[in-house]
């Protein structure tokens, strides 16, 4: 902890870290606050209230079985009535995350335990969630040309290093 900045070390006091099962098995890393663990505290409470036998091992139980998690997204994301709902889903949110990270000019090993997080292999990463260079370099002058219009390049990083075309 004591090599973190004052901000990580926020978040990783106040964030946990659970897995839980993918497909085919794999594990899948989320994220959860202090609210949120309250919130599963008490379903977890009221588990044997709703039939859920002691020996089944899934947090969101339905009988002997679990809930199809992608079959509620989509149906809420139907139900909400958003634009694109198919845009709605857990894969659609890691490839937001893994399309947005480009603009934070993450290290090589930064971007591959984003990639492990996200349960991305990072050569697949690194060759389709990428947006095209073009775009990168329009929003980092953008970025570069807002601070400077605004007169705010206080805590900027240097032009070079965040217009840097490097991938990691």
């Amino acid at each position: 902890m004591k090599h973190l900045s004052k901000v990580e070390q926020h978040l990783a006091s106040n964030l946990r870290r659970i897995e839980v099962r993918g497909k085919k098995g794999r594990k899948v890393a989320l994220l959860v606050t202090a609210e949120m663990r309250g919130y599963l505290d008490t379903l977890m409470k009221f588990r044997s209230a709703m039939g859920i036998p002691p020996q089944n091992p899934y947090v969101f139980a339905n009988g002997n079985n679990c809930i199809n998690a992608c079959k509620f997204l989509r149906k809420f994301a139907v139900q909400c009535g958003a634009q694109n709902p198919t845009k709605l889903t857990s894969t659609g949110l890691r490839k937001q995350i893994a399309t947005m990270a480009q603009f934070l000019n993450l290290k090589n090993n930064e971007l591959d335990s984003l990639a492990k997080f996200l349960g991305h292999d990072i050569n697949v990463h690194r060759e389709f969630y990428r947006l095209p260079q073009n775009t990168i370099e329009l929003a980092k002058v953008s970025k570069l040309l807002l601070a400077v219009n605004s007169d705010n390049l206080h805590g900027y990083e240097t032009a070079s290093s965040d217009l840097s075309t490097d991938d990691g």
